[in-house]
């Protein structure tokens, strides 16, 4: 495999975001009996699982779509959150430059304490 590609594989994909893949159809049961009420019931016994196959293709296209679709998504979502972390820093080491401006004029005032807490937070949880 060339270095330079990203392969997925849905069903790993799937299995790693805790989609569990469809679950398989079975066939209804068929009525039996001789009177004309039971063969009624198995005709349309018969009629309702002939859709069966072509459903179950439907369900595990559906799946891999999902799964790919959520795969995209989460890659999107990363890239959001490491460009919102990325400017929320920048306004933080304003903020801090502020607070270390007024700190210096003898007025302490609440920017330093917020950008402490701030700054605490985030080492807490572990996005510094």
């Amino acid at each position: 495999m060339d270095p330079q590609q990203l392969q997925i594989v849905l069903g790993q994909l799937a299995h790693a975001f805790g989609m569990p893949p469809p679950p398989p159809l079975t066939p209804d049961q068929i009525a039996s009996g001789s009177s004309l009420m039971s063969q009624l019931l198995a005709t349309l016994g018969l009629a309702g699982n002939t859709g069966d196959p072509t459903d179950m293709a439907d369900a595990q296209a559906g799946h891999a779509k999902r799964g790919e679709i959520g795969g995209r998504d989460a890659l999107r979502l990363r890239k959001d959150v490491r460009q919102m972390l990325i400017h929320r820093r920048k306004a933080l080491a304003v903020r801090r430059d502020q607070a270390a401006g007024e700190a210096r004029r003898g007025d302490h005032g609440d920017l330093l304490a917020e950008y402490g807490a701030a700054r605490l937070r985030d080492q807490w949880c572990g996005t510094s």
